[in-house]
């Protein structure tokens, strides 16, 4: 990984670590990814987008390589819910 990516990323865990007691925080630091992520893809990678079918054809080659589509996966409110069924408080 690239020193900037590493760098990012270790900051969101310090961030992460430092809110880890505060739920709302925490929260709130995913809805910032959340937002982040959006903002990349919507302003920067729909533009870099292949034009030709070989570019595309590396693209989906490197992202079948390196793990596939980024994805920001939500806890559904049902998923929430089941980490409390049988909880007597």
């Amino acid at each position: 990984m690239e020193l900037d990516l590493e760098q990012i990323a270790e900051g969101v865990l310090k961030a992460g670590e430092t809110r880890a007691k505060d739920v709302i925080a925490l929260l709130d630091l995913l809805r910032l990814l959340e937002r982040l992520h959006q903002q990349v893809r919507d302003q920067y990678f729909h533009q870099a987008l292949p034009s030709t079918r070989r570019e595309l054809y590396k693209l989906l080659q490197s992202m079948e390589e390196a793990g596939g589509w980024p994805y920001i996966p939500r806890m559904t409110l049902q998923e929430l819910i089941s980490r409390y069924q049988g909880d007597p408080d």
